[in-house]
């Protein structure tokens, strides 16, 4: 699972955090926080500093459409730029949001849940291809 974590955080860097982000300064997407670790935790912050949130997680992946992928003691779930759990820690392994979506994995199954956390694709599969 580490490992997977990792290739995901740096390809959602890569495809998603980069455009966001010049000269320190929002492209117009609203706030932006930067997934940065200190100590053995993870947590978020703005390019500018004012805005934080709490260095709690073992694990992050940065926001995508308004939520980011967070992962504690073994589970994962969903966060908003406040900070609030919108969707619990319930799940083993995550994506982040596209189109509305997610692929999450549930007593090692995939399934798609929405933004709410209504799952719209059973937990029935061994893999799921996700964009």
């Amino acid at each position: 699972m580490k490992k997977r974590f990792f290739f995901k955080a740096i390809i959602l860097i890569l495809i998603i955090g980069a455009p966001f982000v010049m000269n320190g300064k929002s492209s117009g997407k609203g706030l932006i926080l930067i997934p940065v670790k200190k100590g053995s935790k993870w947590g978020f912050v703005s390019p500018n500093s004012e805005k934080q949130i709490s260095f709690i997680y073992d694990g992050v992946l940065g926001f995508s459409e308004g939520l980011a992928t967070v992962f504690k003691n073994g589970k994962c779930g969903y966060i908003d730029k406040s900070g609030k759990v919108v969707i619990p820690l319930k799940y083993d392994d995550a994506w982040p949001f596209s189109e509305g979506f997610a692929a999450v994995v549930k007593d090692g199954k995939w399934g798609v849940i929405d933004k709410r956390g209504k799952t719209v694709i059973k937990f029935i599969y061994d893999d799921i291809m996700w964009p």
